[in-house]
């Protein structure tokens, strides 16, 4: 199962990839709203986890953009 998560945080993005990859997820990891944007539209994955609170985007914001663009 491939997972998108899009983490500001630093220590989180990597405690959370690090629980997931150990359970047999294929994750990509972004920083940024930009980032995982480009990345959700690009690739294929079966699950999104989005922080809220982003740098660049509320990550609702993003969520909703994602959505109206398919």
């Amino acid at each position: 199962m491939a997972l998108l998560l899009i983490e500001d945080d630093q220590s989180v993005q990597g405690l959370v990839n690090a629980v997931l990859t150990r359970a047999g997820f294929s994750v990509d990891a972004a920083v940024d709203g930009k980032t995982g944007h480009r990345l959700a539209l690009t690739g294929k994955y079966d699950v999104i986890i989005l922080d809220i609170g982003l740098p660049d985007i509320n990550g609702l914001d993003l969520l909703r953009q994602m959505r109206s663009e398919g």
